[in-house]
């Protein structure tokens, strides 16, 4: 039973792209892993899981992610309070590098909602 199809995906960090114009489909019951040269243990920085409710994106390495899976919460809610850390580190610079009103009253809300 065909669960996934994809055409020409493009996945881009920054300005670094990883993926170029991947097609491949997915089968019930296919394991999937895109490994670079490092290795995924200590490297990846995002983990893609292909579940009955879905693709779900995990921010982090993949011994968080295990941990994770694992029941172990206390792992996940560190890496959620480092990934808030992150996000309030990002839309402070982009508050420091825009005068937009709009933007910055965008920014702002956002910068509310994280606390």
């Amino acid at each position: 039973m065909l669960l996934v199809q994809t055409k020409e995906v493009n996945k881009w960090i920054g300005a670094r792209q990883l993926l170029k114009d991947i097609s491949f489909n997915i089968y019930r019951g296919n394991k999937i892993g895109f490994v670079g040269h490092n290795g995924t243990r200590e490297t990846a920085n995002e983990i893609w899981e292909l579940s009955s409710n879905g693709l779900d994106c995990f921010k982090g390495i993949y011994n968080d992610f295990f941990k994770y899976k694992q029941g172990d919460f206390k792992a996940g809610q560190e890496l959620e309070d480092e990934l808030v850390k992150m996000k309030r580190v990002e839309l402070l610079t982009q508050l420091e590098q825009t005068s937009d009103e709009k933007k910055i009253e965008k920014i702002n809300t956002e910068l509310d909602q994280l606390c």
